[in-house]
């Protein structure tokens, strides 16, 4: 029995020289394929490093902005509100007889739980948003017929109705708005 050594036979042969220089060249592309990824990894943490530092410019930079639009907010709200204080109060209606008006206007089964006044101005006009509360619907349709019929109020519009069906308050809640007729009031009508 012969014994054969496949590894120096054939058309390729390993020793112990070659299976070496195998082996350093395998380490080799090993440790560089290792030397890639730290670089590619160190790479991307720098990289992460600057984006989470725009994030943060950014994120500063919103709240500034975010910041000086609510002071700019405010400050329109209040020139708004004074807007309309001032529009209130120059040239008001006589409110005693607009609201002795109004109160001979309302049905018993009609309960007004808010009246707020309002001006709009580019048409110039005052108006009353009442919001109350009827036991009918037929009833709020007479309110709101009670009030044109009116010579110091004008264009009543019913806005919104909620029927509150049988719950233990039973009735219709609405939201009647009317213009108040301002020429007629003013001549004491």
């Amino acid at each position: 029995m012969k014994k054969m050594n496949f590894l120096e036979t054939g058309p390729f042969s390993f020793n112990y020289a070659s299976m070496g220089l195998f082996s350093l060249f395998l380490l080799l592309l090993l440790v560089s394929w290792y030397c890639v990824g730290a670089v590619r990894m160190a790479y991307l943490q720098k990289e992460i490093g600057n984006e989470k530092g725009a994030l943060k410019k950014i994120s500063l930079e919103k709240d500034k902005r975010l910041e000086f639009a609510q002071l700019a907010g405010k400050r329109q709200l209040e020139k708004t509100a004074e807007k309309k204080l001032t529009s209130i109060f120059t040239n008001p209606p006589v409110w005693s007889s607009l609201l002795q008006e109004l109160a001979g206007r309302v049905p018993k089964q009609i309960r007004l739980k808010s009246i707020e006044v309002s001006l709009k101005e580019e048409e110039g006009a005052y108006f009353l948003d009442l919001v109350g509360r009827g036991n009918a619907s037929r009833m709020i349709a007479h309110f709101i017929s009670r009030l044109d019929d009116s010579l110091l109020f004008q264009n009543a519009k019913l806005l919104g109705t909620k029927d509150l069906g049988k719950t233990e308050d039973q009735g219709i809640d609405f939201h009647v708005q009317v213009e108040i007729n301002t020429e007629r009031l003013k001549a004491g009508i």
